[in-house]
């Protein structure tokens, strides 16, 4: 990540002009400071970047800065001006018909709603997100992933799991292991509510497994339910818990989604 850093450092000194390839990239300058905790220089980064984003020259990707903009106000705390950012970036894609890319300041909307426990209206715009990608797995994978959480959180676990299941497939096809490590723990999720226990801690323990392996962890807005749930049936499952990490740590990813479609 520090790499990525220097080499934006050098590319915007190699653009000092007011382009939009160089709004663009303190937009990303931005967003990788933040990752490194580096808050202060992030934001001058993105106070910059600002003073371009109007300019005639940003005029044709400026629904895409309006995104990155609005993640990384979002990032920074200020909740009210990324879901206007994020509004204003799918107003603009629509005025232009541009109706695939509308999808991704939908998701990233659903995404911040949650965040604010406002379930009912993140699971209208990841559904609408996920409506418009049809055919493309890869971007309609993290549309269901939000979904699936806004119809955890208002108990719709049928609905959740149906969201899951085709996640976990589409990113099992496309080689995305963090997507299908989060897809199996929302699997997880939905398998504890409908009573099945013993499923819900072995794919909790194989997208562990998974997330281990890629050097990351599960950091969605459901992560607290989850890791509450599954405090609790590991409390209630104590003698088997060793027997049921080791099968679950074994699972295949491939065994992994045949068990959540089964549920045990």
């Amino acid at each position: 990540m520090s790499e990525g850093l220097h080499l934006m450092v050098r590319v915007n000194a190699a653009v000092p002009e007011p382009y939009v390839e160089r709004c663009w990239l303190l937009y990303t300058q931005a967003s990788l400071l933040l990752l490194l905790t580096r808050r202060g220089d992030a934001e001058l980064a993105l106070s910059e970047a600002n003073s371009l984003i109007n300019l005639p020259e940003c005029e044709t990707m400026r629904p895409y800065l309006l995104l990155l903009r609005g993640e990384i106000e979002g990032a920074i705390g200020d909740s009210q001006k990324a879901e206007s950012l994020f509004r204003e970036a799918i107003d603009q894609y629509t005025t232009r018909g541009q109706l695939i890319e509308v999808a991704h300041p939908l998701n990233s909307l659903a995404m911040l709603l949650l965040g604010e426990g406002r379930y009912e209206e993140a699971r209208v715009c990841a559904e609408r997100s996920a409506a418009l990608l049809p055919g493309r797995p890869f971007l309609r994978q993290a549309a269901l992933d939000t979904l699936g959480q806004a119809c955890s959180f208002l108990g719709s676990l049928d609905r959740a799991r149906e969201c899951w299941l085709e996640a976990a497939t589409f990113a099992l096809e496309c080689g995305a292991w963090n997507f299908l490590a989060s897809s199996l723990e929302g699997l997880s999720f939905t398998a504890s509510g409908r009573g099945r226990n013993e499923t819900a801690l072995r794919l909790h323990y194989c997208a562990l497994h998974v997330f281990e392996r890629i050097d990351s962890h599960y950091a969605e807005p459901l992560a607290s339910r989850l890791d509450q749930l599954i405090a609790r049936v590991e409390q209630e499952l104590e003698p088997e818990l060793s027997r049921l990490r080791t099968q679950g740590r074994e699972l295949s990813a491939e065994d992994a989604i045949q068990l959540a479609e089964a549920e045990g």
